[in-house]
């Protein structure tokens, strides 16, 4: 069985969408299991009336109430009101645990809310799963929604010096042909919208790290996983749809930001922490520059970010 988790925070809109497409996947043998990471709109509320409109096997349960392991759940979908937005990581780890709790789980698919799958997505990550038994995680061909001629990525590098994270074959049009053990051999991680985990993985290496507020989690679980030998491979024939940055906002804000690089000093200081020094270097030349251009509620985030100062957002 796999069990798909999709995360939603303040967008109703295209949770539906994501969830609908799901509904129509020639693999049969799937749960959904939907967690709202505490939305402030009226988002829950339009997704549960969505549910009982096109679906009457779903289940919806507090948070206190996915921890009950006693109680099996057959339900094709359910719902779990989180009770504090706690990130991507701690947002997905809910419904990951949730999961886990049940014998026939078997693969576990961290899907973002803004995408949109084909209809054999899923039979073609099973079906490379069970082909392989060493594949720990398998990642999809992304493609951009807005832009259905244009890959996103298929897996992505970490290039330590620079503190970047690369996508391979970005922005390369979707008729472009690869091999995919010669991809699978360029990548350090999947990309974090669409993570197709075997779940001894999970029960191996943990869960995703909640450190992580945003950004950084894929290529933290990843890394992770090949160090105890899982491999790591995208199946370019299964595509995924992103509306990339449709969960927070697309403009660069100090929050984002702010995140992006509070994280990746985290995953330095995890894995690279011979590169700490030169990252906190780059941190004061960026916030110099912020200061020049007269962005200064990002200077200030990029600030924080350096003396480790918690970033608060009303909004969040």
């Amino acid at each position: 069985m796999v069990y798909i988790i999709v995360l939603n925070w303040n967008n109703s809109e295209d949770t539906i969408s994501c969830i609908s497409t799901l509904l129509k996947q020639n693999y049969i043998y799937f749960r959904i299991v939907l967690v709202d990471n505490d939305s402030t709109d009226d988002s829950l509320i339009k997704i549960l009336a969505f549910l009982k409109k096109s679906c009457q096997n779903y289940l919806h349960l507090s948070e206190s109430e996915s921890y009950l392991d006693e109680e099996i759940h057959t339900n094709k979908i359910t719902v779990i009101s989180a009770t504090s937005n706690k990130g991507y990581a701690g947002g997905n780890n809910i419904g990951i645990k949730y999961a886990l709790q049940s014998n026939d789980c078997k693969y576990i698919w961290v899907l973002n809310n803004d995408t949109e799958v084909e209809s054999n997505s899923l039979s073609l990550l099973v079906s490379e799963m069970e082909r392989d038994k060493e594949i720990g995680i398998l990642g999809s061909k992304l493609v951009y929604y807005h832009n259905k001629n244009v890959i996103q990525g298929l897996g992505g590098k970490y290039l330590p010096w620079r503190f970047l994270t690369q996508h391979i074959a970005s922005n390369h049009l979707i008729t472009s042909k690869y091999d995919n053990d010669t991809i699978s051999k360029q990548i350090d991680y999947i990309i974090g919208a669409a993570l197709f985990v075997k779940a001894e993985v999970f029960k191996t290496v943990g869960l995703l790290d909640e450190q992580y507020f945003l950004y950084f989690e894929e290529l933290d679980i990843c890394l992770r996983a090949r160090k105890h030998s899982y491999k790591l491979k995208t199946i370019t024939d299964s595509i995924v749809y992103h509306k990339e940055g449709a969960t927070i906002s697309k403009e660069k804000n100090a929050f984002s930001e702010y995140h992006y690089l509070r994280s990746n000093k985290l995953f330095i200081r995890k894995f690279y922490p011979q590169t700490l020094f030169l990252y906190n270097m780059m941190l004061i030349a960026k916030i110099a520059n912020r200061v020049r251009r007269g962005q200064f509620d990002l200077a200030k985030a990029n600030l924080k970010v350096l003396l480790g100062i918690k970033y608060v957002n009303s909004k969040t």
